[in-house]
């Protein structure tokens, strides 16, 4: 895979889509860091077009990993007790960054590979790599997240350009953005018992 020509991983990374969600789930983070580890070098133009006929389970699959990706920031243990696991990241749930830290395509330490694969995200998504509705929450979260200027530039301009071709009102996209915002149901209840 590392050894393919730029044009042939933009190709071969547009390939693994279709279908994705019918792999075994243990080999879908794999094929996911794939796509991740070759995303700017897709044409998406090409990308725009597999993507609008994805089945909605792959556009899911696929839309939360990248929104993991954007959500995914390095964290450490508390100071008080350094032998705890560090916290997660805001907004990722245990599962989301289990998937984003295994099956990594880099050599060494996933964490700098994983941060350096912000800006190619936003950039593809800010170019129609996903519809307006899907790709809203991962551009909010390029914006107000803890990310380099370009990274939260590029979001800036997708936002522009998504915002009045989105249906805010969708189900979907409020669903995600309370998400985002509140936690799911679990978090929430999780959080709610901690404060008694």
């Amino acid at each position: 895979w590392r050894r393919s020509p730029p044009s042939e991983l933009g190709t071969l990374a547009l390939d693994i889509l279709p279908g994705l969600s019918k792999h075994a789930p243990p080999h879908q983070p794999a094929l996911l860091q794939m796509f991740l580890s070759s995303i700017e070098h897709i044409d998406l133009q090409v990308a725009s077009a597999v993507t609008s006929t994805l089945p909605p389970a792959d556009s899911e699959l696929l839309r939360s990993f990248l929104l993991d990706v954007m959500l995914y920031t390095h964290t450490s243990p508390p100071k008080d007790s350094p032998n705890d696991p560090p916290p997660l990241p805001r907004g990722m749930s245990a599962e989301g960054l289990a998937r984003l830290e295994a099956k990594c395509q880099c050599v060494g330490d996933a964490k700098p590979f994983l941060l350096g694969r912000k800006l190619p995200v936003a950039k593809a998504v800010c170019e129609h790599l996903l519809s307006s509705e899907d790709a809203l929450p991962i551009l909010l979260v390029a914006v107000h997240g803890p990310h380099s200027h370009e990274v939260r530039k590029v979001g800036e301009e997708g936002l522009k350009c998504r915002l009045g071709r989105a249906d805010l009102e969708s189900d979907g996209v409020l669903r995600e953005l309370f998400a985002l915002v509140l936690g799911t149901p679990t978090q929430a209840q999780s959080a709610g018992s901690s404060e008694e």
